[in-house]
């Protein structure tokens, strides 16, 4: 019996033995088997400055071919400033531009007026243009022309009617009408102010009374008979003292007279 104890005792000490062993060896192993540490984060320094530079911009357009007669632009020439440059236009290259301008007087494909006189301006297609090729007619003037301060080229007198001028109103006519600014109505919503009250008129001046009627007098003596006409005897009086010759006739005359 004390013999299997001691087999049994064994066999648990073979058993047991071989875990040990891993665990001293797992111990003794050096650390190089341990997981690595993680990479470095990467520097955070300021963004490269190196940025490509922008596009340049287009090259300017709208300029004129080479070789032939040329303009500056906005600029108004008479005809014959043009015909006298270093590259001249020509009289039909002038008698073109003349009846290819909208409106322009031009019966039977000819200028309405002579060209040697004729007022131009140069037109441009671009806003960066500075010299160009394209010619209008301004107005057929009387007489061109091109004196100083500024030497540009004008009509001498005024540029009136369609004889003369383009129809865009270019040669100095007077300016179309404009037509009436329309007045906004009233907001919606608020009521329109009222009328101002008129002021009552005044009463009119009380007339003045009429004056009084001239007072009653004695009614005026008659008229004086005209002369030259006898005048009526006296009426007869029964007095008998009245008709009578003497004294007593006297007074009764006298006393006829006092009582008329």
């Amino acid at each position: 019996m004390k013999l299997e104890f001691i087999l049994l005792g064994l066999a648990m000490l073979v058993l047991a033995k071989p875990h040990a062993a891993p665990d001293l060896l797992k111990e003794d192993a050096p650390e190089s088997s341990s997981t690595p540490p993680p990479p470095p984060p990467p520097p955070t320094g300021p963004p490269p400055t190196d940025t490509a530079p922008p596009p340049a911009g287009p090259a300017p357009t709208g300029q004129p071919p080479q070789g032939g007669p040329i303009c500056e632009c906005g600029f108004t020439y008479c005809a014959k400033v043009l015909m006298g440059m270093t590259k001249p236009w020509q009289q039909d290259q002038l008698s073109q531009a003349y009846c290819n301008t909208p409106k322009a007087n031009c019966p039977d494909g000819k200028p309405g007026t002579p060209v040697n006189n004729a007022l131009y301006i140069c037109l441009c297609e671009e806003e960066d243009q500075k010299i160009g090729t394209h010619l209008e007619l301004v107005c057929g003037c009387d007489n061109c022309l091109n004196v100083g301060p500024d030497f540009r080229g004008r009509c001498e007198t005024p540029c009136v009617g369609p004889a003369h001028c383009n129809g865009g109103g270019g040669g100095g006519g007077p300016p179309p009408s404009q037509p009436p600014t329309p007045v906004p109505p009233p907001p919606t919503g608020e009521p329109a102010p009222p009328p101002p009250a008129s002021e009552p008129a005044p009463p009119p001046p009380a007339s003045e009374p009429a004056p009084p009627p001239p007072p009653a007098g004695d009614p005026p003596p008659p008229p004086p008979p005209p002369s030259g006409e006898p005048q009526p005897p006296p009426p007869e009086s029964d007095d008998p003292n009245i008709g009578k010759g003497g004294e007593d006739g006297q007074k009764g005359r006298r006393y006829g007279r006092v009582w008329m």
